[in-house]
């Protein structure tokens, strides 16, 4: 109420002619301050405001079983639940959030969550992810989602309402998946299915390898639509990336960057991350297709062994047409800008 009265204060001089001008600009200068000032106080009541120790704390736990170098994904019982900190004051309970990867306080980390973004969602693979939830914890059906989505951790804490009612203890448990598909690997067997969920059953089929070949929605002309395993090959599982033939794998911000090692002959190169219109990829230098994996993730071609410089890039249709539109902007204003300025020019040299 009290600023709902401050603010038709402010705005009655501006209703009226009769004002002297000088209330007007004063009118006009308390509007916009008296709005940061509303924002502030009843923002601070929804989120208050912490010291910077909140932010840049460390999830130590987590950090014990992920590392930039060789990336996993992490499920946490708290991914979804940081609306219940809305209006708490204890920065304790701030720690803990993120400390179990609560909303998206693990990017700064380079963590990476099976979700994601909470509002950009690939409806594809959420799915997929929901088994994590549906199928019983611990059945080989189960394990295999898991290895396939690199799910490498697993947070156990409480749940938020009762450790905020103080009636649940305030401890993070992180468990460690070492079966997991490294983020990246290099493979020597695939399989051509064009149709998305096929693709995915097959990868989840218990009788695939999936540390060994990949489903693709297609292959670079010449390519053999199948190459089966080679008798005999191994069955344990690849779960680090330098076991992967991959030397280094680096994210940055709509891009990824990897080395990678093939043996012999052609292979794929596998990325565990979600096949999306608008990558691009090169392979030392030279642009190659984005190949569907899996139903789900990413491969590109290598067609010649030994070692090679990947690069993922995120530039979609829409990036190049958003700078073409400012850019054609720009020029009408500056040439509408010229046309005013000469128009004024002669207007006071006929006067």
């Amino acid at each position: 109420m009290l600023f709902l009265g401050l603010s038709l204060a402010a705005l009655a001089p501006l209703l009226f002619d009769r004002v002297s001008p000088r209330w007007r600009r004063l009118a006009g200068l308390a509007l916009p301050l008296l709005t940061f000032v509303n924002l502030f106080v009843i923002g601070r009541q929804i989120h208050p405001i912490l010291t910077d120790d909140v932010y840049r704390a460390k999830p130590a736990e987590l950090l014990k079983f992920q590392n930039e170098r060789d990336p996993g994904r992490f499920f946490s019982a708290q991914e979804d639940n940081q609306y219940y900190l809305y209006g708490v004051r204890d920065p304790k309970f701030y720690a803990i959030a993120k400390s179990s990867g609560a909303g998206e306080s693990s990017l700064p980390d380079h963590l990476f969550k099976i979700n994601g973004g909470e509002t950009l969602k690939l409806m594809a693979y959420e799915r997929f992810a929901q088994l994590v939830r549906t199928l019983p914890a611990n059945s080989p059906q189960w394990l295999r989602v898991v290895n396939l989505l690199n799910l490498r951790s697993f947070v156990a804490t409480s749940f938020m309402p009762d450790m905020l009612a103080g009636t649940a203890p305030t401890t993070i448990h992180v468990s460690n998946n070492d079966q997991a598909l490294p983020r990246a690997l290099v493979v020597n067997a695939w399989t051509v299915q064009p149709d998305r969920q096929a693709a995915t059953d097959q990868a989840s089929d218990l009788g695939f390898d999936p540390y060994r070949s990949v489903v693709v929605d297609g292959v670079p002309a010449g390519w053999p639509a199948e190459q089966p395993l080679p008798a005999g090959s191994p069955r344990a599982p690849i779960t680090r990336l330098a076991e992967a033939g991959v030397d280094k794998i680096e994210y940055g911000w709509n891009r990824v960057d990897l080395t990678a090692q093939s043996a012999g002959g052609r292979a794929l190169l596998f990325l565990d991350d979600v096949y999306y219109p608008g990558w691009r990829a090169t392979v030392d230098g030279r642009e190659v297709p984005i190949l569907r994996a899996d139903g789900l993730f990413r491969a590109v071609p290598l067609e010649t062994p030994g070692r090679h410089r990947v690069a993922f890039t995120y530039w979609p249709p829409q990036a190049t047409a958003g700078l073409a539109t400012t850019a054609a902007t720009l020029l009408a204003m500056a040439a509408l800008g010229a046309f005013a300025w000469r128009f004024r020019r002669r207007k006071i040299a006929c006067v």
